[in-house]
């Protein structure tokens, strides 16, 4: 952006600022503010903050004639800016149908930053620069994340591959969800306190005018990459150890200011009920190894299972639970489609084979045998027991999809980590077991 433009908003943001200041203390607004007093524990008061919409009705004249005397030069020299403006993923917007608009834009972003409208020059400069970034960019970067539910660890942060971290927020981070309509989409706080962990990455998006048509039609980068690398980052967990955790909203935030605005997206996954999830400090190793397996490239009857086990640890039902379980150990032990034969034995026999010893075996042959009965029985309509024998034990159905969700995953780490992947696709792998031979 040409200096002479740069340097009139500059003057434009620093005269607002000498008047707002004085009525910061005069329009003010109460809200809860929030303060961790101990891991994952938090306490709120009442505070108060600047009313930004009663203090720019109060300047709306200023704004609107130094929004104008900016306009006017910022229009001449980019033309292209009079078309809607924005990204695919988010919208399109006219930035310069309200005079005023950038210079609030900008005054809002500068409050959100530093708490004050006592900013240095230095701190004017810098957000005039990424509004002139934005202006002679091609692509922005944004930051995408959402908060775990039912989430909570020992650490900080965990990277679970190279473009996606878990990590716990901030308090600022969570005042600006849940105390700021600007950015909370009217968030409201969860039974048990703010959800303080997400998950986070970045990406990139090509910034599009209202007269340009070409790719319209086409995926955007949210549906192509944020979504399905959340998703994947939720199966990871949920295929890694048991307990009830996901995420129902995505928010963006940009790397650098941004006059477009930016609003979240609702996810449409399944309900997640209250639980806990907690992952241990000395569980983090063997997460992190985990997810790099769940996001490499999966065969289709291991990614069956594994998306099977993630829906079985959300079901409020342990009879939907369990039938997703085996459903999943189907997938894996039953992947030979050429040769169907008995399905009932040949699915505890397969089973029985990931065993070594002959007791071992003939116990995992009738649990097998057991869970693929049971599976038939909710699948035809029947009406369960409340108890069942399954191995040495007697389990409750609800003890029962417990178990049938560990096997599962057990089952699916198994082979997550097989020299070869495709290995239970094979007939004659699991021929070779039958009579102890292992390759």
């Amino acid at each position: 952006m040409h200096d002479n433009i740069k340097e009139k908003l500059t003057y434009s943001i620093n005269d607002l600022l000498l008047i707002i200041q004085p009525l910061a203390a005069q329009f003010v607004e109460l809200y809860s503010q929030f303060s961790r007093v101990g891991n994952s524990q938090w306490s709120s008061a009442w505070a108060t903050r600047p009313n930004l919409t009663k203090i720019f009705i109060q300047v709306q004249s200023v704004l609107d004639k130094l929004g104008n005397e900016f306009i006017e030069v910022f229009r001449t020299n980019y033309p292209s800016y009079e078309h809607l403006v924005g990204f695919r993923s988010f919208g399109l917007l006219n930035i310069l149908h309200d005079p005023s608009y950038i210079l609030r834009s900008i005054l809002c972003e500068l409050w959100n930053r530093h708490k004050t409208f006592q900013v240095s020059y230095g701190q004017v400069d810098t957000i005039v620069q990424e509004f002139a970034d934005f202006v002679d960019c091609s692509n922005f970067r944004f930051r995408y994340f959402a908060q775990l539910l039912n989430y909570k660890m020992a650490p900080e942060i965990i990277p679970l591959t190279n473009d996606i971290n878990i990590r716990q927020l901030s308090e600022k981070e969570i005042n600006e969800i849940y105390a700021n309509p600007s950015l909370s989409f009217n968030q409201t706080l969860p039974m048990f306190g703010p959800h303080d962990f997400i998950l986070e990455g970045e990406f990139e998006e090509r910034k599009v005018f209202g007269n340009q048509e070409q790719g319209l039609n086409d995926e955007t980068i949210v549906e192509k990459i944020v979504k399905p690398s959340l998703d994947k980052a939720i199966l990871a967990l949920r295929t890694f150890q048991s307990g009830r955790v996901g995420y129902n909203m995505i928010r963006f935030k940009p790397i650098k200011f941004c006059p477009v605005i930016v609003p979240g997206l609702g996810n449409g996954n399944l309900y997640v009920p209250i639980g806990i999830y907690n992952v241990s400090e000395h569980d983090v190793e063997n997460l992190q190894r985990h997810s790099k397996l769940i996001f490499s490239s999966l065969d289709t009857p291991l990614e069956t299972a594994c998306k099977r086990l993630s829906d079985a640890e959300t079901r409020t039902s342990p009879q939907d639970s369990l039938f997703d379980a085996v459903v999943g150990l189907e997938a894996i032990l039953l992947a030979d489609l050429n040769e169907r034969g008995e399905l009932r034995f040949r699915f505890a026999m397969n089973y029985s084979t990931l065993f070594d010893t002959p007791e071992e075996r003939l116990n995992a042959f009738n649990i097998a045998k057991k869970l693929y009965d049971l599976r038939s029985t909710i699948a035809h309509g029947s009406t369960l027991k409340k108890t069942y024998k399954l191995g040495d034990e007697n389990l409750t159905v609800s003890q029962t999809a417990q178990k049938s969700c560990q096997i599962l995953r057990n089952v699916i780490n198994y082979f997550l980590d097989y020299p070869d992947k495709s290995a239970y696709k094979k007939s004659e792998f699991w021929v070779n077991r039958y009579f102890g031979i292992k390759k």
